[in-house]
């Protein structure tokens, strides 16, 4: 699970940094845009560690669709950015928290 501020702060200073990196998000139109930056030097996604930045873009395709866009950007680690997108289908089956329990 991820906090992601909706009302416009800025990132947090580039010297703190963790794990899942900070994000941030707005609305664009219809679209909920997350930018995400500030990763740990310990962080790593395909070989990207602390240059990496994540940009996702979430909006409804139609009643039953989310479509999932994210780009990824860390010019130490590929040449250019790249893009993905999945779309994501309304299940009607129960969803279980998950969580590590004793």
């Amino acid at each position: 699970a991820r906090l992601i501020p909706l009302d416009g702060r800025p990132h947090l200073p580039e010297n703190l940094r963790s794990w899942n990196g900070d994000s941030r998000g707005h609305w664009e139109g219809d679209t909920l845009v997350i930018d995400t930056t500030n990763f740990s030097a310990k962080s790593d996604f395909m070989g990207a560690h602390e240059n990496l930045r994540l940009t996702a873009r979430i909006s409804r395709a139609d009643a039953d669709t989310l479509t999932y866009e994210f780009t990824i950007a860390d010019p130490t680690t590929w040449t250019a950015p790249w893009t993905a997108m999945i779309p994501m289908k309304l299940k009607h089956e129960l969803i279980y928290e998950y969580a590590c329990n004793e």
